[in-house]
């Protein structure tokens, strides 16, 4: 009988979705039933995965969680990841931090409706767990629903209806409280130090940090990089960087970018930028010995699809680091 359990989900913007959001569902669900549970969650709403594995240090240590559910099957890879084996590759490196601390794995395969129910992500999680990792598929489900009764379950084809939540919420309690103990802890001894950490030129460390949080489970130093203003760094020695995590906001606008000879304009501002947000720029394997960063004092002209609460007086871009390695 299952009576006391530490759960983390962590996922993208349909983790967060809801009044409740299946997370906080399935905790109070779990509590009817008897178990105490604590559960905490992570939504990053709007990224694709290859984000995921640069934040995870910061969702989850050791000792913090029994069991993490992750819910990766309604995002995408940028397009340099075109085949299973290098989706496989990706994600093992979230499934090996996690054994690396030591917590119980399952997967929510939850539906999308631009998303083949057979996807490149899908079969890697099929790859990956391998009978390893439980899958709760929810994906035929809702897809032969829509066929049967032109009903996804979801507002949009992405986010669930209270009735799918619950839905999700009564077949993962269902399963947890009956299958938990059966679940292997599966380990390995990775040494992950620095492995997965964000590069961050130390040029940045002199401007103002800025903190970010949401109200799900998202807690970030950011770097202000305010109108104008260009910052140079050269690092000890050539380093791959893959790509930029950044912040959309009400105040923010876009940044010139050179990579040595490679430049770029990363757009910080989009339609949606009435809230601030976590933003991620996948732009490749570059080898780089010196970066410049500039914001310009040219203006996005893009209007937002409502108002911002905020009142905006100066422009300031928020860089949080570059992602390495893959």
């Amino acid at each position: 009988m299952l009576e006391k359990i530490k759960i983390k989900c962590i996922g993208f913007s349909v983790t967060g979705y809801g009044e409740p959001s299946y997370p906080i569902a399935i905790s109070q669900r779990l509590k009817e039933l008897g178990v105490d549970a604590e559960l905490t969650y992570n939504s990053i709403g709007g990224l694709s995965i290859d984000s995921l594995p640069f934040l995870i240090k910061s969702f989850v240590k050791k000792g913090e969680a029994d069991l993490v559910v992750l819910e990766l099957a309604t995002s995408w890879f940028s397009l340099i990841h075109t085949n299973v084996n290098s989706a496989i590759k990706y994600l093992n490196l979230i499934i090996s931090y996690l054994e690396n601390i030591e917590t119980k794995i399952v997967f929510l395969n939850l539906y999308r409706k631009n998303i083949d129910d057979e996807d490149i992500v899908v079969q890697a999680i099929k790859s990956l767990s391998n009978n390893k990792y439980p899958v709760l598929d929810f994906k035929k489900n809702f897809r032969s629903q829509l066929k049967d009764k032109n009903d996804d379950g979801t507002i949009d084809g992405v986010h669930p209806t209270k009735e799918t939540i619950n839905h999700i919420v009564e077949q993962f309690c269902n399963f947890l409280v009956k299958d938990y103990s059966t679940l292997t802890l599966h380990s390995n001894s990775s040494n992950f130090e620095g492995l997965l950490d964000l590069q961050i030129p130390s040029s940045l460390h002199e401007c103002e940090i800025f903190k970010f949080k949401n109200r799900h489970g998202i807690n970030l130093d950011c770097y202000k990089i305010p109108w104008g203003q260009k910052i140079k760094h050269d690092f000890p020695e050539k380093t791959v960087l893959t790509g930029l995590f950044f912040l959309y906001g009400p105040d923010t606008n876009q940044i010139n970018l050179s990579l040595d000879n490679e430049k770029m304009n990363i757009p910080m501002r989009d339609d949606m930028s009435f809230y601030r947000r976590l933003g991620f720029k996948h732009f490749g394997a570059i080898d780089v010995k010196s970066i410049e960063i500039e914001h310009p004092t040219k203006l996005l002209d893009i209007k937002l699809t409502k108002d911002s609460n905020q009142d905006v007086k100066v422009l300031n871009n928020y860089l949080i680091g570059f992602s390495t390695l893959i």
